[in-house]
């Protein structure tokens, strides 16, 4: 079964661990549809489980899962070592964003500081795309 009848679909992750917590229940559940999740950054800035750990736990998930391929920004400590342009510039180089029917990201009105500039960015990345945004 695909979710949302998607074939590819982008997720964002502004830390090792956010899009497995928020989808990975979803991921499973739609084995037909492909799942790209891309970690942006090692961790979260003031965050003491900010470690090489963290990644491994992602990449167990990954190993376990068929239908997701998963990516690290490995230059990227923290979210804020960027600005925006530098994410959507940086991200539409490594992936045409036109393969996907979508791209899901963290919420608008996610507390995370984080996870908002990931948010804000995404509007710029799908500016020349048809692919539809979720939030998560």
């Amino acid at each position: 079964m695909k979710f949302l009848n998607y074939d590819k679909v982008l997720c964002l992750s502004p830390h090792p661990d956010d899009a497995e917590y928020g989808m990975l229940g979803t991921i499973c559940k739609y084995k037909d549809t492909q799942f790209d999740i891309v970690v942006l950054s090692q961790g979260g800035d003031f965050d003491n489980t900010t470690q090489t750990e963290r990644q491994n736990e992602c990449r167990n998930v990954w190993q376990k899962i068929d239908n997701i391929n998963g990516h690290f920004i490995e230059d990227t400590k923290f979210i804020k070592d960027r600005d925006e342009d530098e994410w959507v510039n940086l991200l539409e180089n490594r992936f045409d964003i036109s393969e996907y029917d979508c791209v899901i990201s963290p919420s608008t009105d996610d507390s995370h500081f984080e996870h908002k500039i990931v948010s804000n960015f995404t509007y710029a990345l799908l500016r020349r795309s048809k692919c539809s945004l979720i939030q998560y």
